[in-house]
């Protein structure tokens, strides 16, 4: 289990570190479709942001591992295992159209999700 554990670390963080590589040489700050990145890289900068998104990835990736570890129950185990595994294909999904730029079938749900959220900023805006 800890082998499992561990390897779903290091998917988690290569590709997190892939999305954050291929943000900062290819996605300008104007281009980003997640609102919360584009405005904290509007607020603080460009490569300050995705260096802050990495290292708090990397904090959140850590807690998550070392509460899988110290449970040591197969179905926390597999729960960490699974929902890694889907959050490692979505950064490297990402990671793929930051590079081509081309969307593919997880980043085109991916942005609409993003446009769902400024619709509902832009409403929540409109009616304060």
């Amino acid at each position: 289990m800890t082998l499992l554990i561990l390897a779903t670390a290091v998917l988690l963080l290569a590709t997190k570190a892939a999305d954050c590589i291929t943000t900062l040489h290819r996605v300008p700050t104007t281009a980003e479709t997640n609102p919360l990145g584009r405005a904290l890289m509007h607020s603080i900068g460009h490569r300050t942001a995705i260096a802050l998104v990495f290292g708090v990835s990397i904090a959140i990736v850590a807690a998550a591992s070392s509460a899988a570890l110290i449970l040591n129950w197969w179905p926390a185990t597999a729960a960490y295992v699974i929902l890694g595994s889907a959050i490692a294909a979505i950064q490297l999904a990402v990671a793929h159209t930051n590079w081509t730029d081309r969307m593919n079938p997880i980043t085109r749900r991916v942005a609409r999700l993003h446009g769902f959220a400024e619709a509902i900023q832009r409403d929540r805006r409109r009616w304060q």
